[in-house]
């Protein structure tokens, strides 16, 4: 997205300013305003205290911004105009909101700073899929009823027809568009949380965020199976089987309305 290009080309120089970072954030209005809603909803905890983009900046820091930036500009990368596949496309960005929702809740069961940043790795933790659906559809069409008939992970499918699969996909796009490597690592390792070295906290939770939204069957993520939670996840995490319950149940509560901020 151009917003999200200038944001990172501006963020190379040291001596930016937030009031340079919210003038290219404002220079579009729908991303501005959708931005302002997201930072104000009940989900993200701080209703009503912010007004402009500057006041953002200066409270969220440059980094947590251009991550929303990206989140709140991905549902032009996922609903592409005229798509062959569109409802696939539709299921997969409401999985991928899920998986965004998940990974945050998650972060603040486990008591993870820094909030902002697992959301957006959820939310991009399938961005590898979006490839398919543009660049090879009639693929797409072979992999998902490969993965019906097969009972089988998306991702097998997509190795037996296409020879690759989103994550890889998903670490080239990452890199190609400069992603912070730790985002980068946490797209193309989400169903391998154990090889993760630049920062495995994040990847885990994006691991364990997919497992939570196709286990509530928000949207689709290609197939109808629910990969388990690895155990080097859940132990990096200190997470409890306990505190599964609960967290679901936010993510039920929550989804619903950033769902509907991120799909206008």
């Amino acid at each position: 997205p151009a917003i999200y290009y200038r944001l990172s080309r501006l963020l190379e120089d040291p001596k930016t300013t937030a009031n340079q970072v919210a003038g290219v954030v404002g220079s579009d209005p729908v991303c501005a305003s959708r931005l302002l809603q997201l930072v104000n909803s009940p989900f993200y905890g701080v209703r009503g205290q912010v007004k402009t983009i500057s006041q953002a900046v200066k409270l969220l820091g440059f980094d947590a911004v251009k991550s929303l930036v990206l989140a709140v500009m991905a549902q032009g990368m996922f609903l592409p105009k005229g798509s062959p596949n569109a409802k696939q496309a539709e299921e997969l960005w409401y999985h991928s909101i899920g998986c965004g929702v998940a990974a945050r809740v998650v972060a603040r069961h486990v008591n993870l700073l820094d909030p902002e940043q697992y959301f957006v790795g959820g939310l991009l933790h399938d961005i590898g899929k979006i490839i398919l659906f543009r660049s090879a559809p009639e693929d797409l069409v072979v992999t998902l009823q490969t993965a019906r008939d097969a009972q089988c992970y998306f991702s097998e499918a997509e190795d037996q027809v296409c020879g690759t699969n989103h994550s890889l996909i998903g670490q080239l796009l990452g890199e190609k568009w400069q992603f912070p490597a730790n985002l980068t690592e946490a797209v193309s390792l989400h169903h391998r949380p154990d090889l993760a070295k630049v920062q495995p906290i994040l990847t885990a939770v994006g691991h364990v965020a997919n497992t939570i939204a196709r286990s509530l069957e928000i949207g689709s993520g290609g197939d109808n199976l629910v990969p388990p939670i690895t155990r080097i996840a859940a132990q990096r995490l200190k997470l409890e089987p306990s505190q599964l319950r609960s967290i679901m149940l936010d993510v039920e509560k929550e989804y619903p309305e950033v769902q509907a901020l991120l799909t206008v």
